[in-house]
Parts: C-alpha cells; structure tokens; sequence
C-alpha cells in the first residue's frame, strides 16, 4: 500500500530562516569552496596559480602543530576518539586485523610539507591533511587517506569528528557520537551510532546499521538510510529526497514533512492511520521523523534483505 501525502501549510518562520541561509551558504561554496573545519582553519580560497598553489586567507592551520608526526605510521595506542581533517581526497576508516592503528596516505611526492600529521594524545587520535601554516599561499593536491583502528577500539569509539572540503567520507564502526562535515563528497557509513550529525553540500549520504538520533542538514543531496534501530531522525534539506528503509525491528514511525513543494510516501506498511496533509503514522509510532527545507521528498519503506 503506498500513501502520497502532499503538504500544503505554510512553512515555519523558522524553516523559512534555515532555508535562506542554507541557500546563501550553497552559492558561497559553491564559489568560493569555503569550509571551517573544526580543529583546523582553511579560510577563503580565491583562485588557483600552476603547481596546485592556492591563494587565501590565513592558509591552513591548527593549534600545537609541533606536537605531530609526520608521514604514515602504525602505532599501538588505545584511543576513544578520532578526529580528522582533510582537504582533497577521500576519506576512509576501516576496522584493522591487527593491534595497530596504521595512518596511511597515497602521497607519493616529495615535498614534506604536504604530508599528513598525526598525533595520539589523551585517547585521541588527530589526524591533519599537511603541515600548519599560516601563508597566504598553500599548496594542496588531492590525496586519500586511510585510518585503520582495531576492530575491538572501533566498536567502542567515544566521539569521532571527520571534516572534509573535497572527497568523501566512508565510515565502517561505532561512536557514541559521530559528526561529518563536507562540502563536495559522498558520506557512507556503517554501524551502530549514538547520535548523528552530517552536513554536507552537493553529494550523496549512505547510511546502513543503527541510529538513536540522527540530525542532517544538507543541500543538493540525497540521503538513504537502511535502519535497524532508530529513535529520532531530523532533516534540513534544500534540493535532496530523503529515502528511509526500515527493519522488522522498527515497529512504527511517526513522519511530517514540512517543505516547500514536499510530501511523504510510505511503501510496504498496512493500517496507516492518523494520515492527513501534515503527518503519517504507522504502528506504535516509536521512530519520529521530521523532514523541513525547500523540495525535500520523504520516502518510507520496509528494508529487504535483497
């Protein structure tokens, strides 16, 4: 049984406000490619010279740089958290089949100062993109990084940050907290998660595993969400379908778009009740999803095993 439910009451004065400013902020980066990371500074990038030389502002920086390593490693340390920031390149995290933490890149080049940093201090693992500086000239190439934990710390982590301006972002374990940033590149993750935050500008979102509150603000992208456990799921989007698959173990939800030009459809679950230009309800309700923004579509269906 499918259910089509358009809305048509005005949105929110405060939708209203989160959509303008989500609008400024695409046409911004989509410019200027202008990110503030967390823990890190990159500022305004106006144009690029020959060599992969970058005019800005304030270069690219972060606090107690003396203090990193530099180039790949393997370590054995006990983390709880992760934090990470990159420019060019994807992003992976993956469990590892040995006892160590291996901090790789595909840098092949030869200039040190754009090899990536690490350090490991009080449980947490800081991984940086290349050297601190404050020029107003620096230089980035596109590289991939890859951060393997130990299956048993990556089933426990605390709090993991990863923030990236061009790559995308794969994540394969746990966290208490997780929260990524991007403004062009793909977000996929798989695990159990406390609580959610994902931002991102022009890409795709791949969620797979289990979720107790989730809170997305995107623009120009698409999210897909394979639930087996959820509680509360929020989404800002301008310009991105919202697709939501749900296990047998979720015995109801409780959806409402409010949206420029939005609506629900939920494929697959008898006795819809409550339905009405606003919301659908199934079940007992357990799973509360609120979708806001400009042309966001909210689709429900029930997760196969296919």
């Amino acid at each position: 049984m499918s259910h089509d439910l358009t809305k048509k009451r005005p949105v929110r004065p405060s939708a209203v406000v989160g959509i303008v400013v989500w609008s400024l902020v695409f046409c911004l980066l989509g410019g200027l490619l202008l990110a503030g990371l967390w823990g890190a500074e990159i500022n305004l990038r106006f144009f690029e010279l020959p060599g992969g030389v970058h005019l800005n502002l304030g270069g690219f920086t972060y606090e107690d740089a003396g203090e990193y390593s530099v180039g790949d490693a393997s370590v054995k340390a006990a983390v709880t958290e992760l934090e990470i920031n990159w420019l060019e390149g994807d992003v992976t995290v993956i469990p590892s089949e040995t006892d160590q933490i291996s901090v790789s890149e595909n840098y092949n080049g030869e200039d040190d100062d754009l090899r990536l940093r690490w350090r490991v201090e009080d449980g947490k693992l800081t991984v940086q993109y290349r050297k601190s500086t404050w020029l107003g000239t620096s230089r980035s190439v596109r590289k991939d990084l890859t951060v393997a934990i130990p299956a048993a710390m990556l089933e426990a982590m605390d709090e993991v940050e990863i923030t990236t301006v061009s790559g995308g972002v794969s994540y394969t374990g746990n966290a208490d907290e997780l929260t990524l940033d991007a403004v062009a590149g793909d977000f996929t993750v798989n695990g159990d998660i406390g609580e959610l935050e994902m931002h991102a500008v022009q890409g795709k979102i791949t969620f797979t595993g289990s979720v107790r509150t989730a809170e997305v603000e995107c623009v120009d992208t698409a999210v897909t969400m394979n639930l087996h456990m959820a509680a509360s799921l929020s989404f800002d989007q301008v310009d991105g379908d919202v697709e939501l698959y749900l296990s047998d173990e979720i015995k109801g939800f409780s959806a409402e778009v409010e949206a420029l030009g939005g609506e629900i459809t939920a494929d697959g679950f008898d006795g819809m009740k409550n339905m009405n230009d606003e919301n659908a309800r199934w079940g007992d309700g357990s799973l509360r999803v609120r979708v806001e923004g400009v042309g966001a579509k909210l689709n429900i269906k029930k997760l196969t095993n296919d």
